[in-house]
């Protein structure tokens, strides 16, 4: 939860140019960079730890296996990538930067009754199109 509102705090302090900031706020930039650090290190460790006593992706059961784990290990992939270009001034990171937007579903991938829920908005999704095919139909 931490991490979605520091990413909440990072689209407000989204300017390239760090000349239009007063130094309080560049102070507050700083620490928000270091906390995505930490927040990636914590990210890591977990994988690292899931990967080493689950396996990686051979077995029946190990951690690629699981569709939530794919997406974590997609997040903790991209937030690696991010973190070592980060000196760089390269057009793919405002992609590879825009993907920590999927950080919050790692909070659902920890909940079943959030999976339960995001597996019957994604089924719906197919009834949703029938819907919006009629309507555009009558419209």
């Amino acid at each position: 939860m931490v991490s979605s509102l520091k990413l909440a705090i990072d689209s407000y302090f989204n300017s390239d140019d760090l000349s239009i900031y007063s130094e309080a706020s560049l102070t507050f930039i700083n620490i928000m960079n270091i906390l995505d650090f930490v927040f990636n290190a914590i990210f890591f460790v977990e994988m690292a730890v899931k990967v080493v006593s689950l396996g990686f992706c051979m077995d029946f059961n190990s951690y690629l296996r699981d569709t939530w784990s794919k997406l974590d290990f997609t997040i903790v992939f991209f937030s690696i990538i991010d973190m070592s270009l980060s000196g760089y001034n390269l057009g793919f990171l405002k992609i590879v930067r825009m993907l920590r937007i999927l950080r919050p579903l790692r909070f659902i991938s920890h909940n079943p009754n959030m999976k339960a829920l995001v597996y019957c908005l994604l089924e719906s999704v197919g009834g949703l199109m029938n819907v919006l095919i009629v309507i555009f139909l009558i419209w």
